[in-house]
């Protein structure tokens, strides 16, 4: 199934993929920017070291700021420096 699907985008996406032309650039980010809050919003519960409820976005950030004071310390000191870590080193490739 995986491969038969792999053929079909192959030979599919260059007839198909003109389509795109139509759709209005706010469109496209809106998607986009929708895509990147629902993945934070996946990532947090893993770096505040509490359950958030999957379902809407709205629910995830009501059980985000309802639960703040849960938040395990050490898990979101470690996410926290994780993250400064990964965007300092992007900042320092960016200069070769």
């Amino acid at each position: 199934i995986a491969l038969m699907s792999g053929v079909i985008h192959v030979f599919a996406a260059p007839l198909l993929g003109f389509v795109m032309n139509f759709v209005p650039h706010p469109v496209i980010s809106g998607f986009t920017s929708a895509g990147g809050l629902i993945i934070a919003m996946s990532q947090l519960k893993d770096i505040m070291g509490f359950k958030i409820r999957k379902g809407t976005l709205q629910k995830g950030i009501v059980d985000f700021f309802s639960h703040i004071q849960d938040t395990h310390g050490i898990t979101c000191l470690m996410g926290s420096i994780a993250i400064v870590y990964l965007f300092t080193m992007r900042k320092l490739g960016q200069g070769k």
